[in-house]
C-alpha cells in the first residue's frame, strides 16, 4: 500500500496490537527499569487480553465513522487533524469501556464539527487524554448549575453543593487540576467555583448532538 492509499486511521497508527504493546512499554520507561522487564509477564494477563479486544472493536468503529465521513476527510483542518489524532492515542491507553465510548463521539463530532478554534485545540485534546469517566459525567450532569460550593449545604437551582469529604469532592478537586474549575470567590461555609468556559465545548465534543445524549 502506498502512502496517499492508506486511510486517516492508519496513518496515525498502522497496526492496533503493534501501537498497544508500544504504549504499554512506554508506559514503563526505559528497558532497564524494573518494571519494563515485567511486560512480557503483564501481557500474558487476562486484562491485558481484554483491554487489546476493546481497543480493537473501538478501532473498528473508527474506521466505519471515518468511512461514512470520507467527504470531509480531505477538508479537515489542522485543529481537526490534531484533535482526531489525539483521540486515538487516547484509545491505546484506556481500559474503560465508557471512556471508549466518549472516545467513539468524540472522534465523529471531530469531523463534523467546523468550529474547533486553534487556540482551543491543545487543551481539549489534553482534557480528552486525561479526563476520567466520572469527572466527565459530572460536568454533563451538573453544568446547570452556576456555582459549586464545598460545603454542607443543600443545593439549590443556582449553586451545587458538594459534602466535604465525598467522593464528589475528589471529582471537583480533578476537574479544578485540568482547569475546568475556576475558583470564583469566597463564600460563608466555602469557595465557591465557576465552570470553565471551555466545559461547554468539552460537553459538545463528548455528548451526541443529534440526540442530546452521552455514551455512558
Amino acid at each position: 500500500m502506498i502512502e496517499s492509499d492508506k486511510t486517516l486511521l492508519e496513518k496515525v497508527t498502522s497496526n492496533t496490537l503493534t501501537a498497544v504493546a508500544a504504549t504499554v512499554i512506554a508506559t514503563a520507561g526505559a528497558t532497564t527499569t524494573p518494571l519494563a522487564a515485567l511486560i512480557p509477564v503483564l501481557t500474558t494477563a487476562l486484562a491485558y487480553s481484554r483491554f487489546v479486544d476493546r481497543v480493537e472493536d473501538t478501532f473498528v468503529e473508527f474506521e466505519k465513522i471515518l468511512s461514512d465521513h470520507q467527504s470531509q476527510l480531505n477538508d479537515i483542518s489542522d485543529a481537526q487533524f490534531q484533535l482526531i489524532s489525539e483521540i486515538i492515542s487516547t484509545t491505546l491507553q484506556t481500559v474503560d469501556s465508557k471512556k471508549l465510548g466518549y472516545l467513539r463521539q468524540s472522534l465523529e463530532n471531530s469531523l463534523c464539527s467546523e468550529k474547533i478554534d486553534p487556540k482551543d485545540v491543545t487543551f481539549l485534546a489534553r482534557t480528552v487524554r486525561d479526563i476520567s469517566v466520572a469527572e466527565l459525567k459530572f460536568l454533563i450532569d451538573n453544568f446547570k448549575y452556576k456555582f459549586i460550593i464545598i460545603s454542607g449545604f443543600e443545593s439549590d437551582e443556582t449553586n451545587l453543593h458538594i459534602e466535604p469529604n465525598s467522593s464528589d469532592e475528589l471529582i471537583v478537586s480533578g476537574l479544578i487540576n485540568l482547569g475546568l474549575l475556576i475558583t470564583s470567590i469566597p463564600t460563608i461555609g466555602g469557595v465557591k467555583f465557576n465552570f470553565s468556559p471551555l466545559v461547554a465545548k468539552i460537553i459538545a465534543l463528548v455528548t451526541d448532538q443529534k440526540n442530546h445524549t452521552s455514551p455512558a
